[in-house]
Order: structure tokens, then sequence, then C-alpha cells
């Protein structure tokens, strides 16, 4: 199967090939085939922003896509930053983000966190299928571990007893909201 990864985001598109290695997926970034300019994400959930980005590249090349949309959900923040994790603050720097967030939490007690993941794969003339995936962590204020993106410093993970930053790709991929969303998907491809 040929599936074209509607992301941009190179950390993105390493988790998923790190992921699919094992299938028989042949997996394409969208700019590999010329597909840069992606629509605004104007959706009011990981899900609509998901499915937004997996039309898109369906409709321009024809092929089966796959999206994810993701977020970091703080409860002293009101669930921010949301469906706007990428662009929190308006900060495109991972790291400047980080120390953004890092600020507006300080004074609160509370550090309960989640990372939750949409997943959409679309086919030409055939219904969208769904897969979310999700992970409870905690907000570290001093930031741990080199691999990973975004968030990952500073996302505490109790199942893991480490930050995202400081795991394998493998043993993220076996916790992480974005893993298990793909477990989910890979578990739906078998099902066919």
């Amino acid at each position: 199967m040929k599936l074209v990864l509607a992301t941009g985001n190179k950390g993105k598109i390493a988790e998923f090939r790190d992921a699919l290695a094992d299938f028989d997926i042949e997996l394409v970034a969208a700019f590999e085939l010329g597909l840069n300019d992606f629509p605004e994400e104007t959706g009011s959930s990981y899900l609509e922003n998901a499915l937004i980005k997996a039309n898109y590249i369906t409709e321009q090349s024809g092929l089966n896509a796959l999206a994810d949309d993701s977020g970091l959900e703080l409860i002293a923040l009101n669930n921010e930053p949301g469906i706007y994790s990428a662009r929190y603050g308006g900060i495109s720097d991972s790291k400047l983000r980080n120390e953004y967030l890092l600020k507006k939490l300080q004074g609160k007690t509370d550090r309960s966190a989640k990372f939750v993941s949409s997943l959409v794969l679309t086919r030409a003339n055939l219904p969208y299928q769904a897969f979310a995936g999700e992970v409870h962590g905690t907000i570290i204020d001093d930031p741990q571990g080199q691999e990973g993106f975004g968030y990952d410093p500073i996302f505490y993970c109790p199942e893991l007893k480490k930050t995202f930053a400081q795991a394998t790709k493998a043993e993220k991929r076996t916790v992480s909201h974005r893993g298990r969303a793909i477990a989910k998907f890979l578990a739906y491809l078998k099902s066919l």
C-alpha cells in the first residue's frame, strides 16, 4: 500500500517511518511529491484538522493519505495549548515555546498533562477512518533528554519513568499518543 504522510514535520515523519518500517507500506512524505502548501488548519478539534490535511493530500494526489493532528493539554491552563500546540504563543521554535509554556505554569500546582493524537486515513471514494490515542503525564520545569521533538523534553511519562526526550524511539512508540493511534491504524489494516 502506498501512503502519503500529510505533514512537513520531520519529527513526525521519522516517528511514522519507524513505526511502519515492518509493514508492507510505502510511506511517502507529502513534500516528496511536491505537496508543500497545506490548507490552513481551521478545525476546532484534532480530528477536524487531521481530516483537512488528509483530504487535501488525497484530493491533490489521488493517493491514500495519512494525517495526524496532535496536541498537549494541561488542566491548569484550561486544556491549552490544545489544537494550537505547534504554534502556541505564536512561537515556532520548540525550545522557546517550551519556555513560554513553563512561564504560563508558574505558580500553578497542577502539572498534569496529556498528549492527544487523532490519526486519519483518507482514500479516494471511500469514507475516512479515524484512530485516536492519548497518554497522560506531568510537565516538569527542567527540560531533560535529547530525543524527540516539541514538548518531549518537558513531558514526564510515568509509564516510562522519564521524559519522552529521554526515551528511545521504541520506548516512546509503545506508550505515546501517536504510537497508540498508529497501533489502532495498523490493527485496522490487518482487518482488511
